[in-house]
């Protein structure tokens, strides 16, 4: 027996934590967010063939400190596709706020853009500003048959003053050879979504007609065979597209006053675009020049404004946009840095004397706030760099009665702050297959080895292009966990050769982007530091109630567990569970007092835990590095000429069939009997469910005649057959006999994930025997298989309640971790040696510590691939300092 502790008792400890940091810095939390968890994901790579693995690594840190310690142990991990469906999701155990998982792809995915998002319970409470979303690419490792593409011909015929008209040609035989008559189409322009149906014009050829508005910027087509087959695309509507917007600093231009204006410049994509161009006033005369960054950001200086004149920036390409306009009364805020100090000027062109109040706060929590008096329409504030810490500095100016006047936004960069990596390799040239060996050393300002979690991860440095730039630890804590929208390219920030400056940044992004400006929420999800179950139990009988009971849970995985609490009903309980991994896991809840018939005098309800809308950026569907796909199927090409060669087949784990997801069971039923002539999914047979339907079998046989034969016994007992074929039943790949035929047609169908027939299986007598042991030769050599496969994966009783009325509940549990395999290349097996390795990860490692005071010593061996190789380490200590180092090697052919 196992009690449980009060989980309120957890999120009081929590208050007490940030109190307690907090009022030792003489400091408080003025907004809601402040209390969420920020949570960074870490992909091995952003574009993936469909014999791949996503590798991810999670940290979980509280928004305002960056501490890891009192954080949630558990995260939720779903991989989304474009349509918002969730294909897969994970529970994912962190300790100490890390954790890492994986996604195996096969070939049932689609080609197209997928999301992948994490979660905690704790972060409900503050809307989906703390939603983690990555997107990745997926397609098929194989290539297309023809060199046809599937849309093409995108051509623009006309337009109008608001429209312009396009046609595209779509040729869906080539991924789906059986379609015939119309075809869906889904088509986003600008995250909007329509659906229609389109005819063909010949035989194989479809064309669409799309008008689409002058003013939208992108456009994505979808397309939906009648067997299921997808294909997208997406191309741009508007390639002369222009956006340029000014930021004043402070919120505004005033008149008679200098303001420092920030501006920036984006194409059709929504991407910066390089600019240049002047400043004019109405008489055509150049106030100013100015010229962007890459990325379309920078600042110019407008002095002493009027509010009678009207500005106005044109473009050396010879747009024209308008400045905002000039206000005649108002203030000015102005913050610059002089060494480590930090200044913030207000300024004003009507207010002489007033008092004035600065608050300044860093992700929602105040670390300054001051009051004084303007001086003949001034003041300026000096503040010590080391105020506050790394990252944004949110200032804000009051007026009388504490009217807000001024915001601005402002990045503190202080690199003493941060975690010194640095890293060793043995060598700076290698041969392919080569033993690597790496030193790590993470340490604190004053050159001390400090104990550190750490990632590594190798890769084939043409493969990264222009991921090194978006997103890694130091910009996700520093910067784009604590504004909402797409930062482009934060890394460059961090980077000496990105020469950006960040302040651009600051006063372009707009202080709504700031993620703490709410000052008040609730916190009712709580957070989780391990599985549980909570719900409610009330009485059916009213005298027991406010009488003490003892609540008794039982889980039925491998050994079952059972916990107790004492409560008085009507009331809630929450149980905490043991760690347990793998697949879901029954439960059952129920009164422990007396006997059946007592047990009954209560009601119990499991609070579900409901998964968050799916939000979809349709617009993050571009391919970055397209080399990356031919490399991977050209690589695959080698390895299963080697397979095919060696042991007359391809390599047996990439023997699988499209749209089919290989699940291990799948996977051993496949190999021994063949690949299934008919499947049917669990999701479209419980969409045909009836309320009249009693189990499996009589939807199939109600809704599915023409893909499945279900005979009714003289028993009165469904059971279905192969046509024609001697027929036997296995469930989760286990035979049934025909003894359990009747438990058998009662699986219920939300219990289904497939229903599949093999039509004439191999290696069939084996089969045979197992399902009817006593049967007298001659036995069959071939037959049909009806298979069916279940969520819990356990066989027929493992999917049948046969709980003795009890009330079965199913929980998710931890996805169970797998280590990333590197072959030891040793010559210990003369025949793996043979084995092309074509690893397009070289290398990783998510979860590495080292003791304070001693290095990180990591060895591995090299693959097949040559060339110029990338290692980043990632890094952050349990107080949340955080560090990003690089290597770089070269590996070359051998001598042989």
């Amino acid at each position: 027996m196992r009690s449980n502790f009060c989980f309120l008792f957890l999120l009081s400890v929590v208050d007490l934590f940030f109190s307690t940091i907090l009022f030792s810095q003489n400091s408080k939390i003025n907004s809601h967010n402040s209390y969420a968890e920020k949570i960074y994901l870490q992909l091995d790579s952003e574009i993936y063939t469909t014999d791949k693995t996503i590798w991810f690594k999670a940290i979980i840190a509280n928004a305002s400190l960056h501490n890891l310690e009192m954080t949630s142990g558990v995260l939720y991990v779903d991989l989304i596709n474009s349509d918002k469906e969730i294909i897969e999701s994970k529970l994912i155990k962190t300790t100490d706020g890390i954790g890492s998982g994986h996604f195996d792809l096969d070939r049932s995915y689609e080609e197209g853009a997928y999301q992948i998002r994490a979660y905690t319970q704790w972060n409900k409470n503050f809307e989906d500003d703390f939603q983690t979303k990555k997107y990745i690419q997926i397609f098929s490792e194989n290539e297309l048959n023809s060199k046809q593409k599937v849309i093409s011909n995108i051509r623009r015929i006309d337009s109008t003053s608001l429209d312009n008209h396009y046609k595209l040609d779509i040729y869906p035989q080539i991924i789906d050879s059986t379609h015939k008559k119309s075809l869906k189409v889904f088509i986003d322009v600008d995250n909007e979504r329509d659906t229609l149906y389109i005819n063909p014009a010949s035989n194989d050829k479809y064309i669409l007609d799309l008008k689409v508005s002058k003013s939208s910027k992108l456009a994505s087509i979808k397309i939906l065979t009648r067997s299921g087959k997808t294909f997208q695309t997406q191309f741009t509507t508007n390639t002369d597209y222009i956006n340029l917007r000014f930021f004043p600093e402070g919120g505004k231009l005033v008149s008679g006053l200098t303001s420092k204006i920030g501006f920036k410049a984006v194409n059709s994509n929504g991407k910066g675009i390089y600019v240049e161009g002047s400043v004019e006033n109405q008489k055509g005369e150049v106030i100013t020049n100015f010229k962007s960054n890459l990325l379309g950001m920078g600042h110019f200086t407008l002095a002493n404004l009027d509010e009678h004149e009207v500005y106005t920036a044109r473009l050396k390409t010879g747009e024209t946009f308008a400045l905002p306009n000039i206000s005649k009364f108002g203030y000015v805020l102005k913050v610059s840095e002089i060494r480590n100090v930090i200044t913030v000027g207000v300024f004003s062109n009507y207010m002489k004397d007033e008092e004035i109040n600065l608050m300044a706060s860093l992700r929602g929590v105040t670390y300054f706030n001051s009051s004084s008096r303007l001086i003949n329409g001034s003041y300026i504030f000096s503040i010590p760099k080391s105020t506050f810490p790394e990252g944004i500095i949110s200032f804000k100016v009051f007026g009388k009665n504490k009217v807000p006047i001024s915001e601005r936004l402002y990045f503190n960069e202080l690199k003493a702050s941060r975690l010194i990596i640095d890293g060793f390799l043995d060598k700076q040239v290698y041969e392919k297959r080569d033993m690597i060996s790496l030193n790590i050393l993470n340490k604190s300002q004053n050159d001390s080895l400090i104990e550190a979690s750490s990632s590594i991860l190798v890769l084939e440095k043409s493969r990264l292009k222009d991921l090194l730039y978006k997103e890694n630890i130091l910009s996700f804590f520093l910067l784009n966990s604590d504004l909402r929208g797409n930062i482009e390219s934060p890394n460059l920030y961090f980077s000496e050769e990105g020469n950006l400056n960040v302040d651009d940044l600051m006063l372009t992004q707009g202080w709504r982007n700031y993620k703490y400006v709410k000052l008040k929420g609730k916190l009712i999800n709580k957070l989780e530091k391990g599985l549980n179950v909570s719900g409610i139990v009330n009485v059916r009988n009213k005298k027991f109630k406010d009488k003490e009971i003892d609540v008794m849970l039982v889980t039925f995985n491998d050994e079952k567990t059972i916990y107790t609490k004492s409560v008085i009903p009507p009331t809630s309980f929450t149980f905490q569970l043991e760690d347990m991994f793998g697949k879901p896991v029954d439960i059952a809840i129920q009164s422990a007092n007396g006997k059946n018939k007592k047990r009954k005098d209560y009601f119990f309800s499991i609070n579900k835990k409901e998964k968050l809308p799916i939000e979809f950026d349709f617009s993050r569907n571009e391919i970055t590095n397209d080399s990356i796909i031919i490399q991977n199927r050209e690589q695959k090409k080698v390895t299963d000429r080697y397979f095919e060669r060696t042991f007359g087949v391809t390599k047996l784990d990439e023997v699988v069939i499209d749209g089919y997801r290989m699940t291990p069971k799948r996977k051993e039923v496949f190999e021994l009997y063949g690949k299934p002539e008919i499947v049917i999914d669990g999701k479209t047979i419980q969409e045909k469910k009836a309320s009249y339907s009693y189990g499996l079998f009589s939807v199939l046989l109600d809704f599915f005649p023409d893909k499945v034969n279900v005979v009714t016994t003289d028993d009165g007992i469904l059971v279905p057959q192969v046509i024609g074929e001697v027929t036997c039943i296995m469930v989760d790949g286990i035979p049934v006999r025909p003894i359990y035929y009747p438990i058998l047609q009662n699986i219920s169908v939300e219990e289904v994930e497939s229903y599949e027939v093999l039509e004439t299986a191999k290696n069939y007598t084996n089969l045979y025997l197992r399902v009817y042991p006593n049967a007298s030769p001659p036995f069959p050599s071939f037959g049909g298989i009806i298979s069916i496969y279940t969520k819990r994966g356990t066989g027929l009783f493992g999917a049948i309640n046969d709980s003795k009325g009890l009330d079965i509940n199913t929980i998710p549990v931890f996805a169970i971790e797998r280590e990333f395999y590197t072959p030891a290349h040793d010559n210990s097996d003369p025949n793996s040696f043979n084995i092309p390795d074509f690893r397009s990860t070289i290398y990783w490692n998510p979860k590495v510590t080292n003791e304070k005071g001693k290095p990180l010593n990591i060895s591995y061996s090299h693959s097949d691939e040559i060339g110029d190789f990338i290692v980043i380490i990632e890094s952050i200590t349990k107080d949340g300092k955080i560090g990003y180092k690089t290597l770089e090697y070269t590996v070359k052919e051998g001598k042989d």
